[in-house]
């Protein structure tokens, strides 16, 4: 077209009058100029599509890969969900029964995860892309103009700028994902949360602050498990940057830092994954659990809370697996007031206090970690604490292996102590505690 354009003008160079073929002229030179901007944003578009279908390829491939490894678990006589919810369940009981044998330590992740990756791969299969830019360089210059008229299955594409205006996900199956983390920054001030989730939605790579004195950062607010937050830098300078008040979302390869309060707050009853993100540098403890809440915590890395590293409570449940869990100034975790976790596999060392500190009639399981180096004893077992403590690798602590306090119950079997500044294992009399088959 442009060529032909361009002939066109030398021909009528010596054909009209020169008034009218300086008309022409700059006729043709709009026409040209809106050819070359369309044709610029045209390669624009089909650059965020390829990333787009280079993403789209690669969340084929792990799903194909989690289906795989879940279907080898199930041809090996696994078991089914409901029964490792049971066993979860039964760790509360007051007669403090030994925990039933888990699953392997990857499964009860690619069970919670698997149907997050397939509904968001169906979306960029079957969606339109939308893009924004603060300059108008694109489709629209504003996130809320293009989630106006986004449907189901759209991805909006946000090009590098800061974008204040606060986020309410309404419309189910949108995406919002951040051309690049660190240039795309959602800022908000006043009194807001920057991002809520009321329907099923996800948020990818972008830098999410909130300033506000009232609101979090990101709170999920939906009951379906479609949410997801990926790859996405969080702070929030007043209250807990991401706040789970309902639902069971993904929160996946996320950086949750430099709260007043918490980095995580998982309330009463909710049930979210967080994989491959790191939690740190939070006023209050990096992760806290509430009643009842089940949270899936692996892979992560939890560091350097001015409190706990994480903190269940009331009645709380939940799992951490496969988690490096360190230098936090309290307990690097602390189970307390009747909740009873899942402790499995993790790296928990360099606490202020102790490495997992277990009270107020809490039990669970702690088993087959590295629990070392915690200034005071790497496991403390309060009055009244009923945990089962077996097959971890407890040792170089600055007091004492494990320490159990009169009144405490529970079960101590099968693990390797040594090289613990005090006793490998004290128990206080009045301890009804069975230990048995030690290694120190």
């Amino acid at each position: 077209m442009a060529d032909e354009l361009a002939a066109f003008r030398e021909r009528i160079g010596g054909e009209f009058a020169p008034s009218t073929g300086d008309r022409i002229n700059t006729a043709m030179d709009l026409v040209m100029k809106a050819l070359h901007d369309q044709a610029a944003e045209t390669a624009r578009v089909a650059k965020e599509q390829a990333k787009l279908s280079d993403k789209l390829h690669k969340l084929g491939e792990h799903v194909l890969a989690v289906e795989a490894k879940m279907a080898a678990w199930g041809a090996g006589g696994g078991g089914g969900v409901a029964a490792a919810a049971e066993d979860k369940q039964g760790s509360r009981d007051p007669a403090c029964e030994p925990t039933p044998p888990a699953p392997p330590a990857d499964v009860d992740q690619l069970l919670a995860t698997v149907e997050q990756h397939s509904i968001h791969l169906d979306r960029l299969m079957r969606g339109k892309v939308l893009v924004v830019d603060p300059h108008g360089a694109a489709n629209f210059r504003t996130i809320p103009a293009a989630m106006a008229v986004a449907a189901a299955g759209d991805v909006i594409v946000i090009r590098p700028g800061t974008y204040s205006t606060p986020l309410t996900l309404e419309a189910p199956g949108i995406t919002l994902m951040g051309s690049d983390a660190a240039a795309v920054v959602l800022d908000h001030a006043e009194d807001m949360c920057t991002i809520v989730f009321k329907a099923a939605a996800a948020v990818q790579n972008v830098t999410i602050v909130s300033r506000s004195p009232h609101c979090s950062a990101v709170r999920f607010d939906a009951e379906s498990g479609e949410c997801a937050l990926e790859a996405c830098d969080v702070t929030s300078v007043n209250l807990s940057c991401v706040v789970v008040a309902r639902g069971a979302p993904l929160i996946k390869k996320c950086r949750v830092h430099g709260s007043k309060q918490h980095g995580i707050s998982c309330k009463a009853e909710t049930a979210p994954t967080i994989v491959d993100c790191e939690v740190y540098d939070n006023r209050q403890p990096n992760i806290v659990v509430e009643r009842a809440a089940r949270p899936v915590v692996t892979r992560c890395i939890v560091r350097d809370s001015h409190q706990n590293g994480v903190w269940f409570r009331n009645g709380a449940l939940g799992e951490l697996v496969d988690n490096d869990i360190f230098n936090n100034r309290y307990s690097n975790i602390d189970v307390s007031a009747e909740a009873a976790p899942v402790v499995r596999s993790n790296r928990i060392h360099g606490s202020g206090k102790c490495g997992v500190c277990v009270a107020d009639n809490a039990g669970g399981t702690v088993t087959d970690n590295d629990i070392y180096d915690n200034a005071y004893s790497n496991v403390g077992i309060m009055a009244g604490a009923c945990p089962v403590v077996s097959h971890n690798r407890i040792h170089h602590s600055k007091q004492h292996g494990i320490l159990v306090k009169s009144g405490a119950a529970g079960s101590i079997h099968d693990n390797n102590l040594w090289a613990n500044a005090l006793a490998n294992i004290k128990l206080e009399q009045g301890a009804t505690t069975t230990v048995q088959s030690n290694t120190r």
